[in-house]
């Protein structure tokens, strides 16, 4: 029936008014009194709503103009609900939400109780979404927070209170278990980073932007030293063992950097034999000199504890032999400082990125133990043994990661790292890097042949087979 302004009430409940223009089919019930004391019984369905047959709406819901709802839907009471909202078959948003204008849900969806979903989101069929960490406590009931214009892809589950950042997309079947960052796309059981939105394509071509409204900028250029655009300070750390001739050109190219990406060069000798130690203070870097070769692990842990204790926000990590670009570096933290992601990872495998005079052996073993890495974790790497990364010192706050181990001492620190901070779900990603190898066969490599290929690989055997943590 179409209903006008003065007779528009609700048969079961005349506390309940729907607007001029709108349409309530008489199957449809508008009003329904509920089973649990609630503070008011008085609701309002605004204008222009279309309620079709099979729907419930509770009293003491609030809801704005251009309402309109499938078939079966249930909307329980003390609910606040904006402007344009629609829900279609067999949906229920349970009590005690807050939902903002332009929201669209799909067919099959539950909202728990005390669910807030901001304006313009979009959750698609069959999304569950919890409130309840401790089943049958009513006191530590609390929904996820959806924030504006985030999408939830299909069969998704929100777990009790994670908060999905704005224009985020949660991939079909994902489980959400803690919080999504504004503009991030996640995917998987638990939940990962995976992408940005803004990096997203038109899979069908018809779009070049199909989430083009998402504003993920670059930092501009000419940002105050030691001041980036989010307030974040950076320090770069150099394991270096034998670099004489080699680091002092990647200090100075990283010196030369616009934009004040770098607040600090941190040089970690590891014991060197010739005159690295003096040649990177020479060119403008701080030293600290290991009594003798004790591994890149605990010449990197050495960077991070310097890191932490003097404050730094970011740590980027980066090879001391003049192989990795330090132009780059603004493109490593990129990811970091404007699209929420705590962990980066170099990939010369990546469309943009390059390896110039790669020898054969090195492009084999580096292909054959990301493919590894990428079926051990589950997770989509196309570079694991590249050294030039960025984070968060805050990722290490997480109890699970522990670099203060004896047995990370060597190459597997950096394993280790990608793969626990992979495995916790935080935010990771990969950007393209240029590895530059010199010409022939000499020098490219520090490492020993067996040896240090186990070191790279036991971080994965161990923690696959939970023989470390």
């Amino acid at each position: 029936m179409t209903t006008e302004a003065a007779d528009a009430v609700s048969p079961a409940d005349p506390l309940v008014s729907v607007g001029p223009g709108s349409h309530v089919d008489p199957q449809a019930t508008v009003g329904s009194v509920p089973g649990r004391k609630v503070a008011s019984l008085v609701g309002s369905i605004g204008r222009n709503a279309t309620i079709r047959s099979g729907t419930v709406i509770y009293a003491g819901t609030q809801i704005g103009e251009g309402f309109e709802t499938g078939h079966h839907v249930v909307i329980r009471e003390e609910n606040r609900i904006g402007d344009h909202f629609r829900i279609w078959n067999n949906s229920t948003v349970d009590y005690g939400c807050i939902i903002g204008n332009g929201v669209r849900i799909h067919c099959g969806v539950y909202v728990a109780q005390y669910t807030t979903i901001e304006d313009d989101v979009f959750i698609a069929p069959g999304v569950m979404i919890g409130n309840d960490p401790h089943p049958i406590c009513t006191r530590c009931m609390k929904g996820p927070t959806i924030k504006r214009g985030a999408r939830i892809g299909l069969n998704a589950t929100l777990l009790p209170r994670v908060i999905i950042g704005e224009g985020a997309l949660v991939g079909a079947g994902a489980v959400v278990t803690r919080d999504v960052p504004p503009g991030a796309v996640v995917a998987g059981n638990p939940a990962r980073v995976i992408n940005s939105v803004a990096n997203l394509t038109c899979k069908a071509g018809i779009l070049d932007r199909p989430y083009g409204q998402v504003k993920c900028e670059p930092p501009p250029a000419g940002t105050a030293r030691g001041a980036t655009t989010s307030g974040a300070r950076a320090i770069l750390v150099l394991p270096a063992l034998n670099e004489v001739g080699k680091i002092s050109r990647v200090i100075d190219r990283t010196k030369a950097l616009e934009g004040g990406f770098i607040e600090e060069i941190l040089v970690v000798d590891d014991g060197s034999t010739d005159r690295t130690a003096d040649e990177s203070a020479e060119h403008g870097a701080k030293v600290i000199k290991h009594p003798k070769n004790m591994g890149v692990g605990a010449a990197i842990r050495t960077g991070i504890d310097y890191a932490i204790q003097n404050q730094f926000d970011i740590v980027v990590v980066m090879g001391s032999d003049d192989q990795d670009n330090p132009s780059e570096i603004p493109r490593v933290l990129r990811p970091i400082l404007h699209d929420h992601f705590v962990f980066v990872q170099g990939s010369r495998y990546l469309a943009g990125g390059a390896r110039v005079n790669i020898p054969l052996f090195r492009r084999v073993t580096t292909a054959i133990y990301s493919v590894l890495f990428k079926t051990i974790i589950r997770f989509p790497v196309t570079d694991g043994t590249n050294g030039f990364r960025a984070f968060r010192t805050s990722v290490l706050k997480d109890r699970s990661i522990n670099l203060w181990q004896a047995w990370l001492d060597h190459y597997e620190l950096e394993p280790y790292l990608f793969y626990k901070v992979i495995e916790t779900g935080l935010p990771v990603t990969e950007v393209p890097v240029t590895k530059r190898y010199p010409k022939g066969k000499v020098g490219y490599t520090k490492m020993v042949p067996i040896l240090d290929w186990w070191s790279i690989l036991r971080p994965l055997v161990y923690l696959r087979l939970g023989l470390r943590k």
